[in-house]
């Protein structure tokens, strides 16, 4: 936590710089930021985010709707992204560069040193078609009121998708995956969390 915690102190020197640059500050640049108190090495306190969900969740929740849409009588209860089949066909791909190391990790680097990258765009590509292209839209509209909200939502999201990234880079932080974005339910802005992997560790 205490990892945490200072990242959340580089993250507010950062939004102090975006309000003395003008371009910055007219465009309303920000890291939405969350208090950490670490009382030990394992133990401490978050500040609750309010109105807020896992990224993931929103994308998993309109998975859910097309997969009911495309199949009525499957009854799909919640669509799990770890278990569609395209995070399958990436799985199996991963595990057969080396079948006898089971660390994915490792079988990650060795795939990227010696495989071409026309043949991993390719198959990248394959993986992406077997998911539908606008679940992040459709997530978005379901949290606007009117089309004015949608267009409000979705520039937030974008804008704060890229500073956040930008900000993540420069700090050398690691382990993104949808779990670890929040999304405001009301504004559509991104709250990155769980940075146990920062500064290039």
């Amino acid at each position: 936590l205490r990892q945490d915690q200072r990242i959340q102190q580089v993250f507010s020197v950062m939004n102090d710089i975006f309000k003395t640059d003008a371009e910055c500050s007219r465009k309303r640049f920000q890291i939405r930021t969350y208090s950490v108190v670490p009382l030990s090495k394992k133990v401490g306190m978050l500040e609750w985010v309010p109105d807020t969900t896992p990224l993931k969740s929103v994308i998993e929740t309109q998975l859910t709707k097309h997969q009911n849409e495309m199949n009525p009588y499957a009854h799909v209860q919640k669509a799990d992204l770890l278990h569609h089949p395209a995070a399958k066909k990436y799985s199996k791909y991963i595990q057969n560069v080396n079948k006898d190391q089971p660390h994915p990790v490792k079988n990650y680097i060795q795939l990227y040193r010696s495989t071409k990258r026309e043949t991993v765009v390719g198959f990248m590509e394959a993986c992406q078609s077997l998911i539908p292209v606008d679940l992040l839209t459709k997530g978005l509209q379901s949290f606007a009121t009117s089309p004015q909200s949608y267009f409000t939502i979705r520039n937030n999201f974008i804008s704060s998708l890229a500073i956040v990234s930008t900000a993540s880079y420069i700090v050398g932080i690691g382990d993104r995956h949808l779990d670890n974005f929040l999304l405001d339910t009301h504004s559509g802005q991104l709250v990155p969390i769980d940075f146990g992997h920062a500064f290039g560790t």
